[in-house]
């Protein structure tokens, strides 16, 4: 019924970045469906209670003509190791709720979650896209899987900047960071390049 979502993050009830969510929205429309934007106005949809202290999640998923829109409270996934592996047919170009391609590369994975790897090119996590530190600046996949908002944000701020990063080049780096809209780019969220596993 709804093929697509986003997750927009909210603090102490005001949405953030909706500027971002609203132009994904628009072009996920137009690639799906073929559709203008039928939600123009996020602020007006989404309007969780000004009195809740915190963080929320906002999961607003719709398909051309539709919406619906769950908020949940907001506990964040412990991240302390990652796999590569390996996929050169998967795809994820738009925020599908089929989410059956991450599914199944997880199956049998003991680490906390994936760096998946296409045609020898890092991607994404199942859920995140990525960023590298090299010592100097934080590099993010140009071969990435979904245009994550976070990521177009910060690299709209220059704070990250994009870059083709193979799989073997991985080890040369000293940080990973994964990046969503739920996720702050902080340093103190970044894990030692050795908690990647082969």
């Amino acid at each position: 019924m709804f093929p697509l979502f986003e997750t927009i993050k909210i603090v102490d009830g005001i949405p953030q970045h909706l500027e971002y969510h609203q132009k994904r929205i628009e072009l996920s429309l137009k690639f799906c469906f073929k559709a203008e934007a039928a939600f123009d106005e996020l602020s007006q949809l989404i309007q969780p209670s000004h009195l809740f202290k915190g963080i929320l999640k906002c999961k607003f998923s719709y398909n051309s003509e539709e919406f619906d829109i769950e908020y949940s409270q907001y506990t964040p996934k412990k991240i302390q190791s990652l796999k590569l592996v390996n996929d050169d047919s998967i795809s994820y170009a738009n925020k599908f709720t089929d989410r059956t391609c991450f599914h199944r590369l997880l199956k049998n994975v003991v680490e906390d979650d994936i760096i998946i790897v296409k045609n020898g090119l890092v991607t994404d996590t199942s859920f995140s896209n990525l960023c590298f530190f090299d010592g100097y600046r934080w590099l993010t996949p140009s071969t990435l899987l979904l245009k994550g908002t976070a990521r177009r944000r910060l690299l709209n701020q220059g704070l990250i900047f994009e870059k083709t990063i193979k799989a073997k080049q991985i080890f040369s780096y000293q940080k990973v960071m994964l990046i969503n809209a739920m996720l702050d780019f902080d340093e103190k969220n970044s894990l030692p390049i050795e908690q990647i596993v082969m």
